[in-house]
């Protein structure tokens, strides 16, 4: 068999490689190896990640332009350079190297001028009801769970599935597509899968992306920076304008809600109570510094009153109700 060109050098121009590993990734010989090039490459220079999301919205461009005259010409290219040159075939479906050089470089060329073709179609949206979670199948195969309250946006079309993790909590249960990698974005960057299951939670001030099964990566949605390749059992930390922060996952907690089970390991205040604000507790912090103070415990979702209760026993804290209904948490008078 023909062995398939590496899309690193020769490839000077990132965009050219980004495109040489979409038409790799959709080709009927993507391996496991393959899958691991792919990480090691987008590692490897934050560069690499920032062309591979180019590539993939541009692709997505397909789905809603499918008529564009541009877009028939760029397909086109896209087919001649599947075979050899000179159109003799072989007995491989690899394309030769020069072949490939040519056709990622034209299909990076192409790409180009797809952002002003651009106009996707809506998205589907997925929610969740406040107080309990809600379990979709999607087109595709895979399965969405989503946390009471949380809402995910979805596009799928012939070359990318695109989501948008736009408020609360959801489990992802990916479908393999080799030929349509799985996208989610949350805030300012993208998780990556093909086939796998994980786990987002979307706070106020920062992001929780488990990976339970499989392999995800996570990269900017523009502009530079650093790309975090996930392995079964470890998380990233997201916030706004910083890099990813890759650790050992919490598994236990991030699966907990699709239990009925909310669990908080020195957790902070603001982050349990966003939490709990999902089963309709309708509670705030009223400042900073108890913010700040930490919660552990586990608690039944959706039993408000049983979290109040065990924060104001066993911290420096009073409930209140505030004249619009809500629930305040204040600090505890001195000598109750």
């Amino acid at each position: 068999m023909t062995n398939f060109p590496t899309p690193t050098p020769p490839f000077e121009d990132v965009h050219e490689a980004a495109a040489a590993w979409w038409m790799r990734q959709i080709s009927d010989d993507w391996t496991d190896a393959d899958e691991a090039g792919l990480h090691a490459w987008l590692a490897a220079d934050m560069r690499h990640a920032d062309a591979h999301g180019q590539v993939l919205k541009a692709m997505a461009a397909f789905d809603d332009q499918d008529d564009a005259a541009e877009l028939q010409a760029l397909r086109q290219q896209r087919q001649v350079s599947a075979v050899p040159l000179g159109g003799a075939r072989r007995s491989s479906s690899r394309p030769s190297r020069r072949a490939w050089m040519i056709g990622a470089g034209a299909l990076a060329a192409g790409l180009a001028g797809l952002a002003v073709l651009s106009r996707p179609e809506p998205a589907r949206i997925y929610t969740a009801p406040t107080g309990g979670p809600a379990e979709f199948t999607l087109a595709d195969g895979s399965r969405l769970s989503i946390e009471g309250g949380g809402a995910v946006a979805v596009r799928f079309g012939r070359h990318a599935r695109n989501l948008e993790l736009t408020r609360g909590q959801a489990r992802f249960e990916v479908a393999h597509d080799q030929a349509r990698p799985f996208a989610v974005t949350v805030g300012d960057q993208v998780v990556v899968a093909t086939g796998t299951m994980f786990n987002i939670d979307r706070l106020s001030q920062r992001s929780i992306v488990s990976l339970l099964e499989g392999r995800v990566i996570i990269h900017p949605v523009q502009g530079e920076g650093p790309t975090v390749a996930l392995a079964p059992g470890e998380q990233a930390v997201l916030r706004p304008g910083s890099p990813p922060l890759r650790q050992t996952a919490d598994v236990r907690s991030a699966a907990a809600w699709r239990t009925g089970r909310l669990i908080f390991d020195d957790t902070p205040l603001a982050e349990a109570v966003e939490r709990v604000n999902r089963y309709g507790a309708n509670l705030r912090v009223g400042d900073e510094a108890l913010a700040r103070l930490r919660v552990s415990g586990v608690f039944t979702s959706g039993d408000n009153a049983a979290f109040v209760d065990a924060i104001t026993a066993y911290l420096p804290i009073a409930a209140q109700r505030d004249s619009d209904g809500r629930t305040a948490l204040v600090h505890r008078p001195a000598g109750d």
